[in-house]
């Protein structure tokens, strides 16, 4: 089964873009009920096998980041992340733009592997920080 192909551009710790390419496959080579995701760019390859394709994301932009790398997409962008629902039942390939003291909504759902004016990327863990962050916005307002 020939995967999916989306371009993307990896920023370098110096600014300068470069090109890449995910490709995704909804059943992995290897287990039918996991994904795989890969990035290429230049003479490299990262490859990673998970339950959804946001999981591989973070695992690659691990990789990537100690390579001086980041991919510029939403999967990568401060204020995204997939709800519980996109990622158990769907792939995991699409994720809502959060903002403080907001419900995700339908309006704000954004596919990962999209560019965009608004993508702000940023490491694993500090997106995971906005997200926990996002999560105490909620819950203030209801107290």
């Amino acid at each position: 089964m020939e995967p999916e192909r989306r371009p993307v551009t990896l920023i370098s710790s110096d600014g300068r873009a470069v090109p890449g390419e995910f490709l995704l496959w909804e059943e992995s080579p290897g287990d039918a009920d996991r994904v795989r995701l890969a990035v290429k760019f230049g003479d490299g390859e990262i490859a990673h096998e998970a339950d959804d394709f946001f999981t591989a994301l973070c695992s690659i932009r691990t990789e990537l980041g100690v390579a001086g790398l980041m991919p510029r997409c939403y999967g990568s962008s401060r204020n995204v992340y997939p709800s519980g629902m996109s990622r158990g039942m769907g792939a995991g390939d699409k994720a809502y733009r959060l903002y403080p003291g907001q419900r995700g909504r339908t309006a704000e759902v954004v596919d990962i592997f999209d560019d965009g004016p608004d993508v702000d990327p940023v490491s694993v863990l500090v997106q995971e920080d906005h997200y926990r962050a996002w999560l105490e916005s909620l819950n203030s307002d209801s107290g």
